[in-house]
């Protein structure tokens, strides 16, 4: 079960990474080959609570995989420059990176497990799974051959977005997930009370799995259109702007300086445009 524990740093078996030297190591390590998965827990914002029982976890896994954990915030953010895209851990989240990881370092590789939803077991699971066979499933095989198609209208959405609540066909009710979505797209994100989405029903009917619907970028974003992006990142040079989740554009830094204070967070308008010949193929800072 999910338990809320205050990190104490040492805690008995568990890495703490407090500062922006040792995230770097961090995601060194997990681009790294290795002989054992990392498990990394994050901390919730603002604070040093965790929401997993990292040293449960520690003490289930032993010496087959290693646990540590990362405070949320300019560390996380730290370990997230030097990681692929949508690779980074935060805001009371938790992943296990595999220990061939580094082969093919893409997100779908290591699942994202928010707290709240998920459980200390989830992550127990994953370390195991991910130190036998180098991957860690979303769901077991047999899982995903048992389940059923199953739509539901959504009720309610709780807390920072990571867990919904909806009532099927039957009237039956269930949790709504989106373990298989984007690390950046929560279910709060992606649905709202009243919505009618439809997944993968939990053998026991418990669970309503929710596919990632792609985005159809021409149509939300017409040639011309002006819409607000959202500065994720910068660099000396670039500023990494996002009209959706899933979709990350840079642009210069110096064009959109006198849109924003020069941090990240910064909101921007944008205009979008399309090619000739390619169709809506980026985002230029609006006039």
């Amino acid at each position: 079960m999910t338990t809320t524990t205050l990190i104490t740093a040492p805690v008995p078996g568990v890495r703490h990474v407090s500062n922006a030297a040792t995230a770097w190591m961090l995601a060194e390590e997990i681009l790294a080959r290795r002989t054992k998965p990392l498990v990394v827990i994050s901390t919730e914002p603002g604070t040093l609570t965790i929401r997993f029982d990292a040293a449960r976890i520690a003490d289930a896994l032993g010496d087959r995989a290693e646990v540590v954990t990362i405070e949320t915030g300019p560390v996380s953010m730290a370990m997230q420059d030097r990681l692929p895209p949508k690779c980074q851990v935060f805001n009371g989240a938790a992943r296990v990176y595999a220990p061939d990881f580094w082969v093919d370092p893409v997100w779908q590789r290591s699942t994202l497990r928010f707290a709240g939803v998920a459980h200390d077991e989830d992550l127990i699971r994953d370390g195991d799974e991910a130190g036998g066979t180098g991957v860690a499933f979303t769901s077991s095989p047999e899982a995903v051959e048992a389940s059923t198609r199953a739509t539901a209208t959504v009720l309610q959405v709780y807390g920072d977005g990571s867990l919904a609540t909806g009532r099927l066909d039957d009237d039956r009710n269930v949790m709504i997930r989106g373990d298989r979505f984007p690390a950046e797209l929560s279910v709060g994100l992606a649905v709202r009370p009243g919505d009618r989405v439809t997944g993968d029903l939990s053998p026991d009917g418990l669970e309503l799995q929710l596919d990632p619907a792609p985005i159809d970028l021409e149509a939300a974003f017409p040639d011309g259109a002006v819409a607000s992006g959202y500065v994720e990142k910068t660099t000396a040079a670039r500023a990494y702007v996002a009209l959706h989740p899933s979709h990350v554009f840079a642009l210069r830094r110096r064009d959109i300086t006198d849109e924003t204070d020069e941090t990240e967070a910064s909101p921007v308008l944008c205009r979008s445009y399309a090619g000739a010949s390619t169709g809506w193929d980026g985002v230029s800072r609006s006039a």
